[in-house]
């Protein structure tokens, strides 16, 4: 009763969060199956399952640990095998229970259990053959890139993934809302490779911004929201609505806004001396705290957890940029509902937050 319960809540719950932008929902159908034949990916769903219930009602904290432990003893030996094309889907897909798992723990205190989802750094298969392989491989990877973005984002590190077996295809994926969302994901992926590589060229950055014009150019009206109150710039944002259709629409706007972000604040074009320098750096301070308030206010007004997890994220690795006492409160009310309505650990980051807004104001 209490295995099926905790597969019960993976099923109607937690699923939503890795099928977004996959019109299939392998991770509803799909993976349940293959679980019901492999003790390894049935742990790592129990484990994650039962970790999420564990974190937002306070039952055994113990528990999701166990399966965690049960898990790895079946895991460890599927992952000697290097390439990418040689583990089984159950491994794969585990891996990425896992990793998220490690995320409610803290993402900032260090990647837990990624061995599997760095297989997604090797060269090994290429692109055709991850293309050629099944959806559940394809599902797996871009969720592998959309965990890199959070990482990322909070380590203010290059982005771990062979962007060369992506088996996005533009042309392909235009026609369809999931395609466009997973078009923007694609273009943040490039953003932060560009921002924390070995490539950050004034050229790639032009680039970057075109790419994203484009993509605002271009985009369905479906992703424009349905409502939106917030005022231009407006500071007093936290308590406006903005509502999106799908999604994948808020999906797509949080990568959206984590790309302008990052192009803003690395941004080579800014004047470094004199006044013109001191308007650039307040203009750009101000449209960067616009990104980031609009990403919680777009969260807040969503059912689709996982906006929520990677707007505090960006909160981690931008929260202390806020010196308005109304925004620093509202950045720890946002912080501290993920963690008590949906188990996302950011009771150290408010702590640290604080302790950086106490210094400014000394």
């Amino acid at each position: 009763m209490k295995e099926a319960s905790l597969f019960r809540h993976y099923i109607e719950d937690l699923a939503r969060w890795f099928d977004v932008c996959n019109p299939h929902r392998p991770f509803a159908y799909a993976v349940p199956r293959l679980a019901a034949s492999s003790p390894l990916l049935r742990k790592a769903i129990l484990a994650h399952s039962a970790h999420h219930i564990s974190r937002t009602t306070g039952s055994d904290p113990s528990l999701p640990f166990q399966y965690l432990e049960e898990c790895l003893a079946l895991l460890i030996p599927e992952l000697k095998n290097e390439q990418v094309m040689g583990v089984e889907n159950s491994a794969l897909i585990a891996t990425i229970f896992l990793r998220s798992f490690g995320e409610f723990e803290d993402i900032a205190s260090g990647e837990f259990h990624i061995s599997g989802t760095s297989l997604f750094i090797q060269s090994g298969g290429g692109c055709e053959s991850l293309r050629r392989s099944n959806k559940l491989r394809n599902a797996a990877y871009w969720i592998h890139l959309r965990q890199e973005v959070g990482y990322s984002v909070v380590e203010q590190r290059n982005i771990r993934a062979n962007l060369n077996i992506c088996p996005f295809d533009a042309s392909a994926d235009a026609s369809s809302d999931a395609g466009w969302c997973n078009r923007v994901v694609w273009i943040c992926v490039q953003v932060l490779r560009w921002a924390f590589g070995d490539n950050s060229t004034v050229e790639r950055h032009n680039e970057l911004t075109d790419m994203i014009e484009d993509w605002e150019n271009r985009r369905p009206q479906t992703f424009e929201a349905m409502m939106d109150l917030r005022g231009p710039f407006d500071s007093d944002v936290w308590d406006k609505e903005v509502w999106f259709t799908n999604d994948e629409h808020i999906d797509a706007l949080q990568y959206l806004l984590i790309a302008k972000l990052i192009l803003s604040l690395h941004n080579p074009h800014l004047p470094r001396l004199g006044l013109r320098a001191q308007t650039a750096y307040s203009n750009s301070k101000a449209m960067n705290q616009f990104y980031v308030r609009t990403m919680c206010v777009a969260a807040k007004c969503s059912s689709f957890v996982p906006a929520k997890f990677m707007a505090c994220n960006v909160l981690f690795a931008t929260g202390g940029c806020f010196h308005l006492k109304a925004d620093q409160e509202n950045v720890v009310d946002f912080l501290r509902s993920c963690e008590r309505d949906h188990g996302y650990a950011t009771k150290a980051h408010v702590e640290a937050l604080e302790n950086i807004w106490a210094a400014n104001y000394q």
